[in-house]
C-alpha cells in the first residue's frame, strides 16, 4: 500500500493491545444520510448498516492510555477494507489533543475503563457523565469462535470546514476471541450526551449488538494522515 510514490508510514505501533469491541448492526438509510457530505456509503449486512464500538488499553513510549472508539464499516474504493471514524476518545487529554490537531482525528477525552478478561466490558465517560456501558453476563461460556486474525484498512476521518476527504491506514493483528451478545444476559446502556451527538446517532438508529470480539494481546499500528485524493494503491 502506498500513498503516492512513497510506502504508507506507520508513526505509532503499539503492542500489547487489551480490546473488547462489540459488532452490531443499525438502520441503513439513517447512516448513509449520515455519511451523504462525507461521500462514503455504509457497507451493508443484510440491509444494515455495520457499527463497532471498541475500546483499548495500551502503552504507548512507558504511558499507559486508554481509548475508545465508535466506527461504521464503509464500501471500500479499492482492495483494502474500509471504515469511517465517527468519534474517539482517549483517557490522556494530551493524546485526545494530538490526535485531534495533529493528526486531523475526532478524538477527545473521556474516561475509560476496559477489561477483556471474563466477564469483558467496557465503559465510557464525557464530562464525568457516563454514555456507555457493556458487559457480558458472569455466567462463563466458550466462545464460539478463536482465530488468529490479521486486519488491514483504510480509516476515513470527518471532514473539516468542508476540507479535504483524509484517511489514515491501520493495522490490528492478534488471537480473537468471538462470543454472541446475548441479549437476555450481555449489557449494553448507552445515554444521550450534548458533547457527543453520536451517541444519539446510534440510540436513533436503532443499534444493535450482534458479537464480542476480545483480544488479550493485540498488536495496532497507524499511518500519518493522508489526503484521500493523494493516496493511491499499489
Amino acid at each position: 500500500m502506498q500513498a503516492g510514490n512513497k510506502p504508507v508510514r506507520y508513526v505509532a505501533q503499539v503492542a500489547p493491545v487489551k480490546e473488547v469491541t462489540l459488532h452490531g448492526l443499525a438502520d441503513l438509510a439513517f447512516w448513509q444520510e449520515k455519511l451523504r457530505g462525507e461521500n462514503l456509503l455504509p457497507l451493508a449486512n443484510e440491509g444494515r448498516a455495520q457499527i463497532l464500538l471498541s475500546a483499548t488499553e495500551a502503552r504507548f513510549m512507558g504511558i499507559r492510555f486508554r481509548e475508545c472508539l465508535i466506527g461504521i464499516h464503509v464500501e471500500p474504493n479499492n482492495e483494502q477494507p474500509a471504515m469511517y471514524l465517527i468519534h474517539a476518545w482517549n483517557s490522556l487529554r494530551a493524546f485526545a489533543w494530538i490526535e485531534r490537531n495533529i493528526f486531523g482525528t475526532p478524538y477527545y477525552f473521556g474516561e475509560i475503563a476496559v477489561e477483556p478478561q471474563f466477564p469483558a466490558n467496557f465503559t465510557i465517560a464525557a464530562a464525568r457523565q457516563p454514555i456507555v456501558a457493556t458487559m457480558m453476563h458472569k455466567q462463563s461460556r466458550e466462545p464460539r469462535a478463536i482465530a488468529e486474525e490479521h486486519w488491514q484498512g483504510t480509516i476515513f476521518l470527518p471532514r473539516k470546514n468542508s476540507g479535504p476527504q483524509q484517511l489514515f491506514i491501520a493495522k490490528l493483528a492478534g488471537r480473537t476471541e468471538h462470543f454472541d451478545f446475548i441479549p437476555t444476559d450481555d449489557r449494553l446502556t448507552l445515554s444521550r450526551c450534548e458533547s457527543c451527538p453520536t451517541i444519539g446517532w446510534l440510540i436513533d438508529s436503532g443499534f444493535t449488538p450482534q458479537t464480542w470480539a476480545i483480544r488479550q494481546a493485540a498488536a495496532h499500528a497507524k499511518s500519518k494522515t493522508y489526503r484521500a485524493d493523494q493516496f493511491l494503491t499499489s
